[in-house]
């Protein structure tokens, strides 16, 4: 037995039978319609004309710029890193921003789209990224000014410059807005059915396991 909740009805289902009765389903159409995504998944649940309008290529494609963002720098950010005036010790430092913030991000994201709706969050979030990408190209024209050196046995000698900077702010903005991804499965969450739900989280592994690939053959080929 299945048990679907909204806000103001809760409907019983047994296994294999989806038949809700047309008042049922009228009943919560007009107590929900336009207050909550609830009516939405609904409708998806009763309609099988809306089942089959489920488009993933924008969840897809989300998945794939998230992992993109994170390996594209990956082969030549250490080249990067010592002519603007790092070293070992910032190349892991820079290297490590997108997953930390990723991981702070995702939650914060996660609750945004829980209040301003998921569709709203997954668009903010994809300007976030272009912006990240916007600053990232800015470190490349910039002077290279040092803020400041170091010189320790733990960390080693380098200059922290204006470039380096810039860098940082990108890969942390990258991260936070990278957190998309646990907005997107949950998404693909919400409008799929049970049937239908292995197979298209497995076509999200899919898109995600292709950023990782696609981006360091693409660096390879701009650098």
């Amino acid at each position: 037995m299945k048990c679907y909740v909204d806000s103001r009805i809760i409907i019983v289902v047994k296994n294999g039978d989806r038949n809700i009765p047309k008042d049922s389903q009228e009943k919560i159409y007009e107590n929900n319609l336009g207050e909550n995504q609830g009516s939405t998944n609904l409708k998806r649940i009763f309609d099988p004309q809306l089942r089959e309008s489920i488009h993933l290529f924008p969840l897809l494609s989300v998945n794939f710029i998230g992992t993109l963002g994170f390996s594209i720098v990956l082969p030549f950010m250490v080249f990067l890193v010592n002519k603007l005036g790092g070293n070992s010790f910032i190349y892991g430092l820079a290297n490590s921003m997108y997953p930390t913030f990723q991981l702070i991000g995702a939650p914060i994201l996660g609750r945004w789209s829980d209040i301003h709706g998921r569709k709203k969050i997954l668009l903010l979030s994809q300007f976030g990224t272009l912006l990240s990408w916007i600053i990232f190209l800015l470190a490349f024209y910039l002077p290279i000014e040092t803020l400041f050196k170091v010189d320790s046995k733990i960390f080693g000698a380098f200059a922290f410059t204006s470039p380096l900077a810039f860098l940082f702010i990108a890969r942390v903005l990258d991260g936070l807005t990278g957190g998309n991804i646990s907005v997107a499965n949950t998404y693909l969450a919400d409008i799929t059915v049970e049937k239908d739900r292995t197979g298209n989280f497995g076509k999200m592994a899919i898109s995600e396991n292709l950023g990782f690939i696609v981006g360091p053959a693409l660096a390879s080929i701009l650098r």
